[in-house]
């Protein structure tokens, strides 16, 4: 469920049975089992998957965000004259959001103690609105950020395909970014508007975190796709590229396992 590498600064220390206990005597609800199971694994950060604007989940830890902080505009603590507030506000605890949107365990039919569905609540919109009857229905609902991308086998790295492609197409010599996600991702600029092409390795470090312009990451490594260790890159395409990219991938006999375009 967790999008690799991990950005760091999002992540809380190790859970522990205190800060799980502390956590719950603090906002007053039991959390779901499945969510617990979630934070032992990684303690808060990205997912993999995202539900609208909807990417992180919150741990439990003294660091922004974390749940115990509890700064969402209209919660108890912090709401103001004049600010909306969703009825029975106590009972939507958030577990991503940035005030303007939170997405919630929301315990007002469960009671505290019960199993919460998932509400979106939108304060400059003023209103709410439900999303999954349960957290495990909430998790079953996300859009895999990996799931159209292109997968190369083989004995490839993300530059050489990425180099490959481009001279296929005539394009310029790939650029490189390796702020943006932790981890070097080759771009491949095709002819016409909005035609690219991104390669990226399976095999990423562990985590990362960014000081001032620099990058700096974990020297432990993690896969990206955990479940196809045998890929080597992943390959992006916006909509308007993807079939050429496949028949030139094929052309260049590599591995490229890939759905085309949805009509």
């Amino acid at each position: 469920m967790w999008s690799a590498p991990a950005y760091l600064p999002y992540v809380q220390p190790a859970l522990t049975e205190q800060a799980i206990a502390a956590a719950e005597r603090q906002l007053q609800v039991r959390f779901p089992v499945t969510y617990i199971a979630l934070l032992r694994q990684q303690n808060g950060g990205y997912l993999r998957g995202t539900h609208g604007v909807s990417e992180c989940l919150r741990g439990i830890g003294p660091q922004f965000p974390s749940m115990t902080r509890d700064e969402s505009w209209w919660r108890p603590k912090r709401a103001r004259p004049g600010v909306w507030v969703p009825e029975h506000s106590e009972r939507l605890i958030p577990f991503d959001g940035d005030g303007h949107w939170d997405m919630c365990f929301d315990y007002r039919k469960s009671g505290p103690a019960g199993e919460p569905a998932v509400t979106y609540v939108s304060c400059e919109s003023e209103n709410e609105e439900p999303v999954a009857s349960t957290f495990e229905d909430y998790l079953a609902l996300l859009d895999d950020s990996l799931a159209s991308d292109i997968r190369i086998y083989g004995d490839v790295t993300a530059s050489s395909v990425a180099e490959r492609m481009a001279a296929k197409f005539g394009a310029p010599e790939p650029s490189v970014d390796s702020f943006s996600h932790g981890y070097g991702q080759w771009r491949v600029q095709l002819p016409g508007q909005a035609q690219w092409i991104w390669c990226g390795p399976n095999l990423v470090p562990a985590g990362f975190d960014r000081q001032g312009d620099k990058v700096v990451a974990t020297q432990a490594t993690a896969l990206q796709i955990p479940e196809d260790p045998a890929c080597r890159v992943l390959v992006s395409v916006t909509d308007e590229s993807r079939a050429r990219c496949l028949a030139a991938l094929a052309e260049l006999n590599l591995d490229a396992r890939g759905q085309p375009a949805s009509p």
